[in-house]
């Protein structure tokens, strides 16, 4: 029995948590996709797990469902120190928990593995702020969800839209008391290209991993002690660019269907890319966010929490010129894409993105330059050619 069309699979997960008799279990392809994998000897047939594939069924809003958008920001930057935007996120899962709520979110654990974790008190929460541009495993989290739902508990999911298909799907029904989150997303690396990137600092006990750094795109590693022990922007980490290129998602991801104004959550969020700021009424200080209004539990949520925000209404229409992604999927260099895919299963991330054009032409470039302006001589040369 095959669950779905495998080159839409997200790796949601949610095929694996809802088989009763523990037939399903991920396996892990050539290019280090978790893909699901029916074990012949252990099925029931009992189809749930087509039953429950996002791929099988449609959760998108419908249009006419659809409210407003807003520019929104934190008043209080105090309380969002960490994230890499507007805050959005961290205040409305701080509602939550401060209600008496539970929030599931990702957080890196000591093996470098993107993991969602449950959240119940505010410093919880610490461990789930920032952008993480990686797949996450949600498989752990979705039974939990469902009990805490049965309990009566709030509950808020945040994570990429095909994670959110994966827990409508899981669920099977709508909960008064579920509030769900999707983040506008580029696409989905798996996590084995991160960890292999950063194998050499293992060593090192990694507390932190951070992609956002003083409102720009910058990797920093820290250990246990606090000691920053890398930093380096994305033109310069053969990761960070790779990712921002387009050149390692899941395949997916090329096709991916939330990639619109169609969304499957309460609320969207993201970076206001292609905000028009000198039009903004209201004044803010760093980076703003996005927050789409999908719904009227959305809708209520927003009322709930707005005075914490900076915030005004703008047109749908800006935030879609400014994020690709809520107008149609990730386009990537097609030969860089086929070079990487063709060398990794024999070389690994670094060596096979070493192949690229993009590598070439930007990440190798701005390494030498960088290595220069670190010598006294080279300090001189950069002087001379600015001149």
């Amino acid at each position: 029995m095959e669950i779905a069309d495998l080159s839409m699979c997200s790796g949601c997960g949610a095929c694996v948590a809802c088989c009763p008799a523990g037939a399903v279990d991920f396996m892990t392809d050539k290019l280090s996709r978790r893909i699901p994998e029916i074990d012949a000897s252990r099925c029931i047939n009992c189809g749930l797990c087509v039953k429950t594939c996002p791929i099988n069924q449609e959760y998108f809003i419908p249009e006419q469902a659809k409210g407003k958008c807003y520019a929104m920001q934190a008043k209080d930057r105090e309380k969002i120190t960490g994230c890499a935007s507007g805050g959005v996120a961290t205040l409305i899962s701080r509602h939550i928990i401060e209600q008496g709520g539970h929030v599931f979110g990702c957080r890196f654990n000591e093996a470098v593995e993107l993991e969602f974790t449950e959240c119940s008190t505010l410093e919880d929460l610490e461990t789930i702020k920032g952008s993480k541009y990686v797949q996450s495993d949600l498989t752990c989290c979705y039974q939990q969800i469902r009990k805490r739902l049965e309990d009566g508990k709030k509950v808020l999911v945040i994570g990429v839209p095909c994670q959110i298909a994966g827990v409508k799907g899981y669920l099977k029904k709508e909960y008064d008391n579920l509030l769900l989150i999707d983040l506008i997303c580029h696409g989905t690396p798996p996590i084995e290209y991160l960890q292999d990137h950063l194998k050499k600092y293992k060593k090192e006990k990694l507390q932190e991993i951070r992609f956002r750094d003083k409102g720009g795109f910058i990797l920093t590693l820290s250990d246990r002690s606090g000691r920053q022990i890398y930093t380096a922007r994305a033109k310069r980490d053969e990761y960070y660019y790779g990712f921002l290129q387009g050149l390692t998602y899941r395949e997916n991801c090329y096709k991916c269907p939330y990639a619109s104004t169609k969304r499957v959550s309460d609320i969207t969020i993201g970076d206001f890319w292609g905000l028009n700021k000198e039009t903004l009424v209201r004044e803010y200080e760093g980076p703003i966010s996005v927050g789409i209004i999908n719904t009227e539990k959305g809708e209520a949520l927003f009322e709930r929490v707005k005075d914490s925000f900076i915030w005004e209404e703008r047109e749908l229409a800006e935030a879609v010129s400014g994020n690709d992604q809520l107008n149609r999927p990730m386009q990537t260099d097609l030969h860089d894409r086929k070079v990487f895919c063709d060398y990794y299963p024999e070389v690994g991330y670094d060596r096979a993105f070493r192949k690229t054009k993009a590598y070439k032409q930007t990440v190798r470039k701005e390494k030498i330059k960088y290595c220069l302006k670190r010598t006294a001589l080279g300090q001189g040369l950069c002087r001379l050619w600015k001149k």
